[in-house]
């Protein structure tokens, strides 16, 4: 039995139950000689006489534990138009790595925006949030400018938050898209 900071007393079984997501979870490394992820598990309950059972302390998985990306094509296009682009994560690196190759027709113009932010260089620019929360983030990845054919948005994944993190600002991401500013 437990007793809570009101009085009232609750089972250990209730308690397990309801706190089974009660461990502090943090993934610490990617062992490279197995290339699996391992992180430990600490049960909460244990200090109030509820020790956690049925579940392992070390917890493996063999891919990348961020959190896939929220749809938030809806959110961020406003009334332009968005890309739907693959990502492909990179599982061969000691670090989950992240991106997608964005829509370029190899000419000055679509998807180049000109636009309030970009007069001076025309971008290719993505729209993202942030975890709880709705504001629209803009970020110019690359100047049309730019001779390279490979328009490339990276991440990486946080082992702690488990959320993507875009490569040139460090901000957790939770769902993005490329977007077309002049297009309707």
């Amino acid at each position: 039995m437990w007793t809570d900071s009101e009085g009232s007393q609750w089972s250990c079984n209730f308690l397990l139950s309801f706190w089974w997501n009660g461990f502090r979870m943090e993934w610490i490394f990617r062992d490279t000689v197995t290339n699996i992820f391992k992180r430990t598990r600490k049960c909460v309950s244990k200090q109030i006489g509820c020790p956690c059972t049925g579940s392992a302390l070390i917890q493996t998985q063999s891919t990348c534990p961020c959190k896939e990306f929220e749809d938030v094509s809806s959110i961020v296009r406003f009334s332009h138009r968005t890309y739907d682009l693959p990502f492909i994560v990179d599982q061969s690196t000691a670090n989950c790595y992240g991106y997608s190759d964005l829509h370029f027709d190899g000419t000055v113009g679509r998807p180049c925006n000109d636009y309030p932010t970009y007069k001076t260089f025309r971008a290719t620019v993505i729209r993202y949030l942030k975890p709880n929360n709705d504001t629209v983030q803009d970020f110019r990845v690359f100047d049309c400018q730019s001779t390279s054919r490979t328009k490339r948005v990276t991440f990486y994944c946080d082992l702690k938050s488990e959320y993507w993190r875009l490569e040139g600002t460090n901000e957790e991401v939770r769902g993005w898209n490329q977007i077309d500013i002049r297009s309707n």
